[in-house]
């Protein structure tokens, strides 16, 4: 048995993952607002650029929205 706090007994039990949406689109953020009236690409056209812009700075505030 390998080194760990707790062990817990599942047998006779379904264990399921936590189902965590790790997937993001931190850098999209603050382009929310931008165009909510456009078509998706017209929007991803717009966005692109400020995306490619973000640095770490801007990401990291991204993800505390």
């Amino acid at each position: 048995m390998p080194n760990c706090d707790l062990v817990v007994d599942a047998t006779g039990r379904i264990v399921l993952p936590g189902l965590v949406n790790a997937h993001t689109h931190l850098c999209m953020v603050f382009g929310r607002t931008i165009g909510p009236e456009r078509r998706l690409l017209e929007w991803l056209d717009l966005l692109m650029p400020m995306m490619a812009a973000m640095d770490e700075e801007a990401l990291y505030v991204a993800e505390l929205d």
